[in-house]
């Protein structure tokens, strides 16, 4: 089987695949006649990345939630511990196992966004791990994680759940989201899912736009967001009209 890419994104002249079955990073840059292709190796255990300046932020699990900075050659640079919800003390290794958030870099400040998929809550860090804010993730309904009997069980909604499938920087500043909403009986997923979309400030965490009327996002690059037509068949770029 082939490379399964859990994150994909351009930042400047880089496409920057995530291979997390090889454990691997994989960077195509441009600005010359033949791209250039370099692997890099990722820390063990890499769940997300985005990139920070020319070098990369992992988070990655190993018993805790760990946020790695390195260069561009994939040296460390830097690390910290991501705080596990006090309610998960007892079955931390197990939580940070099951409990993947997502990670999105914003180069305009140096800030590192963690979104929790198991509450509505995003907490934005600088590169050196110190909590900058917290903010609530309006009108995400996540499946629910819960302590119970030594080890952890995932409650969803009794009408449905969102999941979280883009996160990206928009505009170097601010954070570009769209979750899926899914309905709880399967039967209603071609009449009720939805997908909505929410850009959030990133110095403060206040939504300043959301809207269901926007198709799947496919990709970013700067200003330019590309999402699926209407048939699912293809892509084009958003107007500034659509997303402020």
């Amino acid at each position: 089987t082939g490379p399964v890419y859990a994150s994909l994104f351009v930042t400047g002249n880089r496409l920057i695949a995530l291979d997390l079955r090889r454990g691997r990073i994989v960077v195509v840059e441009s600005g010359s006649n033949t791209p250039k292709l370099r692997v890099i190796a990722a820390p063990p255990n890499a769940k997300d990345a985005c990139s920070l300046g020319s070098g990369m932020v992992y988070y990655t699990t190993d018993g805790s939630g760990t946020v790695t900075l390195t260069d561009s050659a994939g040296v460390v640079q830097g690390s910290f511990t991501v705080p596990t919800p006090p309610e998960f003390a007892s079955v931390k290794a197990i939580y940070t196992a099951l409990v993947i958030p997502k990670l999105v870099c914003l180069p305009a400040s140096n800030t590192i966004v963690i979104l929790r998929e198991d509450a509505p809550v995003i907490n934005a860090y600088t590169s050196a791990g110190r909590l900058l804010w917290t903010a609530p993730r309006s009108g995400f309904r996540p499946i629910r994680a819960v302590s119970m009997r030594g080890g952890i069980a995932r409650i969803p909604p009794s009408d449905g759940f969102d999941g979280t499938i883009a996160a990206y920087a928009y505009q170097g500043r601010d954070i570009l989201l769209q979750t899926l909403f899914s309905p709880t009986n399967v039967e209603d997923m071609s009449t009720r899912a939805t997908y909505i979309t929410t850009v959030i400030d990133g110095r403060t965490g206040r939504t300043s736009f959301r809207s269901d009327k926007v198709n799947r996002i496919v990709g970013v690059k700067e200003g330019s967001v590309f999402v699926e037509d209407k048939n699912g068949d293809g892509a084009f770029t958003l107007t500034g009209n659509a997303i402020p």
